[in-house]
């Protein structure tokens, strides 16, 4: 079913209905489309599939896509992403793109189509296992076939409310099979639509069930991202705590290290200061030593000078006494010879006196 889409893509009247989408989708005509537009137009389409178009077709990566673009890569963009998982895509576009404004009140054939849809139920309910009934190898099953709306005028066929491919061209189809007036290639025609609305039911079941599977994945995924991210925080706390403990002790070894340091410079510090001390004490014994060895030598030198002072004197006294004995041996020589002239020439009382007072005289000398 792909490959009659992929080939009817490559055709013209493939690149009008890829225009005739892009004006659907560009209501205010802008000349662009933005994720929201798309989003608007085509809301069976989830954001991953419009990211993925708009990845794909935005090719200056500005956010918008013109409608050369969309016309040039769309129709790839869908083959692209129907092989990379977005199974469903061609589908989703093709009901929105051609079945999603169909005309009001497009004509008569109520009744016909009640009677169509009562024929479906009941090849549904009895003819279970045709080839018809089958796409791909795989078997189907044959639900009830879709209902169409009753409120239609007698003019025309009656409105398809539900969204199968070429839906225009099958009420043209079905007009012109109304006008032909042959009841088996209607029969057959009602068959095949019954048929193909059942599998559009089917695939939209599919696309359900595995959106409601990827909805239970997704908050898993993100049950166990929370867990992770929990666990993570938790690995972080106790890592942190566990680093504040090393820096902690880190620096409480340091401060000891530093603390044992610093006593022993201030021990050290003290052991120089009491040597300086002890060297300074010593300095000042030394020069006191010293000033008392210049005091000693000053008395000593005074000393000497007073030696030299009574030498002299010494001197000066041993010749005055030289002079005084020389005096005195002349003295006591002329009293000597006086005393012999006196005894010589008075011998009387006079001169015993005279003698006396001489002698007195020698004596005081």
């Amino acid at each position: 079913m792909s490959n009659n889409n992929e080939k009817n893509n490559n055709t013209p009247t493939g690149n009008s209905r890829v225009s005739e989408l892009f004006d659907q989708c560009d209501r205010g005509q802008k000349g662009y489309l933005t994720k929201e537009d798309l989003h608007q137009v085509c809301p069976q389409l989830c954001d991953e599939e419009i990211v993925f178009i708009f990845s794909c077709l935005d090719t200056n990566n500005s956010g918008f896509i013109d409608k050369e673009e969309f016309c040039a890569g769309f129709e790839e963009t869908l083959c692209k992403g129907e092989s990379r998982g977005f199974g469903g895509m061609h589908r989703k576009i093709s009901s929105n793109e051609y079945y999603g404004d169909a005309p009001e009140e497009r004509g008569e054939g109520v009744d016909r189509m009640e009677i169509v849809e009562e024929e479906l139920e009941n090849e549904g309910d009895g003819d279970g296992g045709n080839e018809e009934g089958t796409s791909k190898g795989i078997q189907r099953r044959r639900p009830k076939p879709p209902r169409l709306t009753k409120n239609q005028s007698l003019r025309g066929p009656p409105q398809m409310t539900l969204d199968i491919p070429c839906k225009d061209e099958v009420l043209q189809l079905y007009e012109e099979l109304q006008s032909s007036g042959v009841p088996q290639i209607m029969n057959r025609f009602e068959e095949v639509v019954g048929n193909l609305c059942r599998e559009i039911d089917q695939k939209r079941d599919e696309n359900e069930r595995l959106h409601q599977q990827q909805r239970v994945e997704r908050e898993n995924y993100n049950k166990r991202m929370q867990a992770l991210e929990n666990e993570i925080d938790q690995q972080l706390l106790i890592a942190e705590k566990k680093a504040r403990e090393e820096e902690r002790e880190k620096l409480a070894k340091e401060k000891e290290e530093l603390k044992e340091r610093l006593e022993a410079e201030m021990s050290e510090l003290q052991g120089n200061i009491e040597h300086l001390q002890k060297m300074e004490k010593m300095l000042k014994k030394e020069a006191q030593k010293n000033g008392n060895q210049e005091t000693l030598k000053d008395k000593l030198e005074d000393i000497a000078r007073e030696n030299r002072t009574l030498k002299n004197n010494l001197a000066e006294n041993h010749l005055e006494m030289t002079l005084i004995k020389a005096e005195l041996a002349e003295i006591k020589s002329e009293y000597e010879n006086k005393t012999l002239l006196q005894s010589l020439n008075d011998h009387s009382q006079p001169s015993a006196i005279e003698a006396e007072q001489i002698q007195r005289q020698l004596q005081l000398l």
